[in-house]
């Protein structure tokens, strides 16, 4: 398994060619800083999943699809190449199981009946101002943390998912 340490996933990430001779110590430095420095936070908040756990994030390796995820996750622009590899079967991979495949209407409206009870038992009111950053620090908290975006769109499908759950 190939894998990415730090430095080569930042230089990597501003290039369209994976196969070009790159200057890493230069792109790193002076290009890719601010995109160096959002990783390192998001390795050491637990964000970033690494190959294995590590004291020092800037010698964490990680998994190219891991880290390729994590950077579409943050809407940022990635190379056209990296879709490729986000995109290949892996030949070792067992047939998809039950997590892989999509999820029926079903099942996320029961899921979302979940959430909504969850979020009256915490006391979180789902259409008020404040839900999306007290799920947020929640999530960072069982250290799965969830994007604002992302609960954003969850809570406003939770109204319509409970109204149809109770008839």
């Amino acid at each position: 398994m190939d894998l990415w340490d730090l430095e080569s996933a930042i230089a990597l990430w501003n290039m369209n060619d994976p196969d070009q001779a790159i200057d890493r110590q230069m792109m790193v430095e002076f290009k890719m800083k601010p995109l160096r420095d959002m990783t390192i936070a998001a390795v050491t908040a637990g964000k970033l999943k690494t190959f294995r756990p590590c004291e020092d994030p800037v010698n964490a390796l990680f998994e190219p699809r891991v880290f390729i995820l994590w950077a579409q996750t943050k809407g940022l622009p990635t190379p056209q190449w990296w879709d490729d590899l986000t995109s290949e079967t892996d030949e070792t991979t067992d047939a998809p199981t039950q997590s892989d495949k999509p999820m029926s209407t079903k099942e996320r409206r029961t899921l979302h009946v979940v959430i909504g009870a969850l979020c009256q038992k915490n006391k979180i009111d789902p259409r008020s101002r404040d839900a999306v950053a007290r799920l947020v620090a929640l999530t960072q908290e069982t250290g799965a943390a969830v994007g604002e975006d992302t609960i954003r769109k969850i809570l406003k499908e939770l109204p319509e998912s409970i109204e149809l759950r109770m008839k």
